[in-house]
């Protein structure tokens, strides 16, 4: 994605082999982000509604950290970076140094943790080649990959374009001041939304919590497809982005805890002496992170179909109107495979209790052990 982006070789060499690094790096480090939270989830608690508590205090605390995205925007001007720069460069040492005090802390606890007892009548921990085979065999696992797939492109693709296609739509009936609380709304309002979830999980269920919640955004989408057909203003299709942004994201914030089931159920197929706590969500962001390589690059090919490169910044009315249909339809398709795939996992009900006991059980195996040695 960043060859095909940054292809014009020249003075903006450096510019796009800079900006590719720093995103990679920061891509990485979101990645550790998600997998450790995954991890925790699967190790601290067994239930699920605890799992969801724990979500909902993650989102909550997440929230401080989307306020910088009104100040991003505020310094922002594409002819003056300098201010931009800075800011940047102040919230970079902030979270330096926000890792290096919880790093400090985990540290510490860490040091004070008993390690836990090992059965001999369990199976070992699996080479990587026996793990893989053992993966292949997971049916839920795979269902799971293509609904997370499908999701990160779509996440990707809304995020990467959310700005842009705010300017389209919205620019002549947003302040600079709007913009920003509009971005900065499209990143709380998911949060709070999944945070308000954790309740629907412990009362109907994290499958059920999940296909409700894109039910409800297929709905969106058709309703916002109604509207591009009646030629909707701009202040409409500003609602309608934000609204398709705020639940795609809602449905990524939950996936951690769908990941750890997957991780009991992991033990529960192949009687692990403990569970893969780190190495199944690792292996579930090694098949679909591909897949927002794909969202930028499929975002810059619809935007050179439909807009001249000499209008790329002030596209006319006409123009819009096609771009309006893409931005709807990717993520109807999305919504629809999504739909698809979901719908054949069968970690639910009966068996997600029966998979949910077993992983109990052998936690409180685990601990009256380890209080006996």
């Amino acid at each position: 994605a960043f060859v095909y982006v940054f292809s014009s070789l020249g003075n903006h060499l450096m510019a796009g082999i800079h900006f590719g690094t720093a995103l990679c790096l920061y891509d990485g480090m979101l990645t550790m982000v998600e997998v450790n939270q995954s991890a925790l989830l699967s190790e601290l608690v067994t239930d699920a509604g605890e799992r969801a508590l724990m979500v909902r205090s993650s989102m909550l605390l997440g929230c401080l950290g989307t306020c910088s995205s009104v100040f991003g925007r505020l310094y922002w001007d594409r002819e003056h970076v300098q201010p931009f720069q800075n800011m940047t460069l102040l919230l970079a040492a902030a979270c330096v140094l926000v890792f290096g005090a919880s790093h400090l802390l985990l540290s510490s606890i860490h040091k004070h943790v008993q390690p836990v007892s090992t059965h001999p009548d369990r199976p070992p921990t699996p080479a990587l080649g026996q793990f893989i085979s053992q993966l292949s065999q997971h049916t839920n696992f795979r269902h799971f990959v293509g609904v997370s797939a499908v999701q990160q492109f779509d996440c990707t693709f809304e995020k990467n374009f959310f700005v842009l296609f705010l300017n389209y739509f919205g620019g002549g009936s947003l302040s600079t001041l709007g913009h920003g609380l509009v971005i900065s709304t499209s990143f709380v309002l998911p949060m709070l939304l999944t945070a308000l979830s954790a309740g629907w999980v412990k009362r109907i269920g994290l499958f059920d919590t999940l296909h409700r919640i894109l039910v409800a955004r297929l709905a969106i989408v058709l309703v916002g497809m109604v509207a591009i057909g009646m030629q909707v203003s701009g202040t409409g299709m500003v609602l309608f982005l934000l609204a398709n942004r705020i639940v795609s994201e809602c449905c990524c914030r939950l996936f951690p805890l769908v990941v750890s089931d997957l991780t009991d159920e992991d033990v529960y197929l192949n009687e692990r002496e403990s569970s893969m706590s780190a190495t199944i969500p690792g292996a579930l962001n090694f098949f679909s992170k591909p897949a927002q390589a794909l969202a930028p690059m499929a975002g810059l090919a619809m935007l050179t179909a439909q807009l001249d490169q000499a209008q790329t910044y002030n596209p006319s009315d006409e123009q819009l109107r096609p771009l309006a249909w893409y931005v709807a339809g990717v993520p109807l398709i999305c919504v629809l495979l999504e739909l698809g795939f979901w719908q054949s996992y069968s970690l639910r009900g009966s068996y997600k209790t029966k998979v949910s006991d077993h992983i109990r059980t052998m936690r409180e195996t685990d601990e009256s052990t380890n209080k006996l040695v």
